[in-house]
């Protein structure tokens, strides 16, 4: 998995987000919680990508939780 065009994946959020010590469970949480809907790219149909703008949600929700 990875990146595209700015749009990343749950790992590359987590790596980005170790300041804030919280694993994979906490992020899918915030996702859950903001109603988030990840994007779906034809070159990789099975990963799912988050777009800066949500990434960017995450973690002020995780700031505030």
């Amino acid at each position: 998995m990875g990146e595209i065009i700015g749009y990343k994946t749950i790992d590359l959020i987590v790596a980005d987000l170790k300041d804030f010590r919280v694993g994979e469970p906490k992020v899918r949480e915030a996702i859950k919680q903001l109603g988030i809907e990840p994007t779906v790219f034809m070159v990789d149909r099975r990963a799912r990508y988050y777009s800066p703008q949500d990434i960017s949600r995450i973690r002020e929700w995780l700031l505030s939780h």
